[in-house]
């Protein structure tokens, strides 16, 4: 499937065909181009291929991924509120 972003990138005139190029042929995992606006050095993959059973499948710790907001919004991890053994 063709990445949507590209798309989007040239609807909003932050990267041009003319000014594309192929930074390398395949990611490390998988056959799919690194691509790089010249002017504007925004570099994306060619084709989006991930999933929603990928990200579903990926075991998170909840300690991780928990954020809180103190009384001044600034976010803070919950791992600095656990309580020491």
């Amino acid at each position: 499937m063709k990445n949507p972003i590209i798309d989007e990138l040239i609807k909003l005139k932050l990267i041009s065909n003319q000014n594309l190029i192929t930074l390398n042929n395949q990611t490390r995992d998988k056959k799919v181009k690194v691509i790089k606006d010249l002017k504007t050095k925004i570099i994306f993959l060619e084709k989006y291929i991930t999933s929603n059973e990928y990200y579903s499948s990926i075991k998170y710790g909840d300690e991780e991924r928990k954020l809180s907001y103190r009384d001044d919004d600034k976010k803070v991890s919950d791992k600095s509120k656990k309580k020491k053994s």
